[in-house]
């Protein structure tokens, strides 16, 4: 296994789409590369909260949306 820093703005790349098809082709890579890393998620990355609220705010997703990501989340293997 490999240890794997996951960046919070890769994590919002699965519930926000980018606009750039590169950004979107990466967060999909490091989320099917979860497989085979222990990953690791830095205090700093209760930011996403913050994210998804204005996300949510501006109407780019709902509160339901971002429950069920919040649970995929949780399911992940991350530590």
């Amino acid at each position: 296994m490999t240890d794997f820093v996951l960046d919070n703005s890769v994590a919002m790349r699965w519930h926000l789409e980018s606009e750039k098809a590169a950004d979107q082709s990466y967060a999909e890579a490091v989320l099917t590369s979860l497989v085979d890393a222990d990953t690791l998620v830095p205090s700093l990355w209760l930011e996403a909260t913050n994210l998804l609220d204005g996300a949510e705010r501006r109407g780019d997703t709902t509160t339901g949306e971002v429950e069920r990501f919040i649970a995929q989340l949780e399911n992940l293997p991350i530590l």
